[in-house]
């Protein structure tokens, strides 16, 4: 292949702005709209193409800071490190029937620990980061209420949404005075994950109510059911839903809201690298200032979090996996890659690019994680638990955007195991498509 002057000049200012990038963003830098490119090394895509971009809608705040302090460490509660060691080695990747690779012999923890991967040489460690993603750590019960949503489309229109979410860990617990597997659950049938999510304003949407299902079966298909409320009826959605939005109007669909794209064993992944993030953690100090919206910079697009009042920005260790469809499931499936940003300390995703069919990118989103006390032991560890509680979900195609910022009385409304409301606990009501028709009661 020959080589172009132009394209040889373009390879060596590649290598050279390579070479300058620092292996870390120092405590007490400011990131702006003047010097950011200095440090989009350290960017996710979805926050690279908000400096990027001349969109109001998609566009960081013109005023917008970053500042940068020292990273900070959030434990994870000990029952999951040793669940980990206890049932270390155990876990297998086998050969699917359709050629992609599943999961043998799992029970509890991290399937592949961080510790004993070999990034260099292993020629399976995109898939085995696949499964730490998807076993990553979830509290068993997770309750959000009343979240501060804004959608703003092209014209700078805005409508608020509010709803409401409860997720269920069925199987695979590793959270105290919890059993591994919730008894008289869907958790009994393979049944790995639920997640109800329902509209509760505006009220054109009101009551329209989905329920996720995901399962331990990595080879299984994900199962997602609707209740309409106009039809008073429940209906499974079809396996095309998973490039549907989750609700109207959304900047993302099923399979951007799992841990990873599903079911595994239909995807190629890719290991990208185990690099500094440029994040967000909300200190457990600041948990309720956040819930305040003059804390935060907004101006009709993405919304940032204000230093003074909220703390500063951290790099942190993630790891960056790239999945895309195997070659005979990609017929008319929306995206040609999607990645994810696996938190090394948390296991937690922390963000997700899509890339459309054409390799373009599209959209993603990335979060201003809580570093919520965990009730096992509030003064030590901590949970991420999800994008939920304040995020971005920017479509640059589109230039639409999704922001959320944490509900009012976060410790109320933003809850998980025994905080969970006892009405919330009840298992066949939100984990099961029969509790779907228990909506409008």
């Amino acid at each position: 292949m020959r080589t172009t002057a132009c394209s040889l000049v373009l390879m060596l200012a590649l290598c050279a702005a390579a070479a300058a990038a620092p292996a870390d963003i120092a405590s007490g830098t400011i990131i702006t709209k003047a010097n950011w490119q200095s440090y989009q090394s350290f960017m996710t895509n979805v926050l690279r193409h908000m400096f990027m971009s001349n969109s109001p809608t998609t566009a960081v705040p013109p005023r917008l800071r970053i500042e940068v302090g020292p990273a900070r460490s959030y434990p994870l509660p000990a029952s999951y490190w040793s669940a980990t060691e206890k049932y270390a080695g155990q876990a297998r990747l086998v050969k699917a029937r359709n050629g992609g690779y599943a999961l043998a012999n799992y029970v509890a923890g991290q399937p592949f620990p961080f510790a004993k991967l070999d990034l260099e040489h292993d020629p399976l460690i995109a898939y085995k980061l696949m499964y730490d993603t998807y076993y990553q750590y979830v509290p068993a019960i997770y309750l959000v209420r009343y979240p501060q949503q804004f959608v703003v489309d092209r014209y700078g229109n805005r409508s608020d949404h509010t709803g409401m979410v409860v997720d269920f860990s069925l199987m695979h617990n590793t959270d105290p005075g919890y059993p591994m597997t919730i008894p008289n659950s869907p958790g009994e049938e393979g049944v790995y994950i639920t997640s109800y999510s329902q509209q509760l304003f505006p009220v054109q949407n009101q009551y329209l109510t989905s329920l996720a299902v995901d399962f331990d079966d990595p080879e299984r298909f994900p199962a997602t059911y609707a209740f309409i409320p106009s039809l008073r009826r429940v209906l499974r959605l079809s396996s095309s839903s998973r490039c549907a939005p989750v609700v109207p109007n959304a900047d993302f669909n099923y399979d951007d809201g799992s841990r990873i794209p599903l079911p595994p064993t239909w995807f190629n992944a890719t290991f990208l690298g185990l690099k500094k993030e440029l994040e967000f953690v909300v200190p457990p100090d600041k948990l309720s200032a956040a819930e305040e919206p003059a804390n935060w910079y907004f101006s009709g697009g993405p919304v940032f979090p204000k230093a003074r009042a909220l703390g500063a920005w951290q790099t942190r260790d993630v790891y960056v996996i790239s999945f895309s469809r195997r070659p005979q499931f990609s017929s008319g499936y929306c995206e040609a890659r999607n990645i994810r940003y696996l938190d090394r300390e948390q296991v937690q995703t922390l963000a997700w690019d899509d890339f459309d069919q054409n390799d373009k990118f599209w959209r993603g989103q990335f979060g201003f994680l809580p570093a919520l006390p965990h009730p096992a032991d509030p003064a030590h560890s901590y949970a991420f638990v999800t994008t939920d509680f304040a995020h971005d979900q920017a479509d640059f195609q589109q230039n639409h955007i999704t922001v959320g910022l944490p509900p009012r009385n976060w410790e109320k409304n933003f809850v998980i195991d025994e905080q969970v409301p006892r009405q919330f606990r009840n298992v066949a009501r939100f984990t099961t498509p029969a509790g779907l028709q228990s909506v409008l009661q």
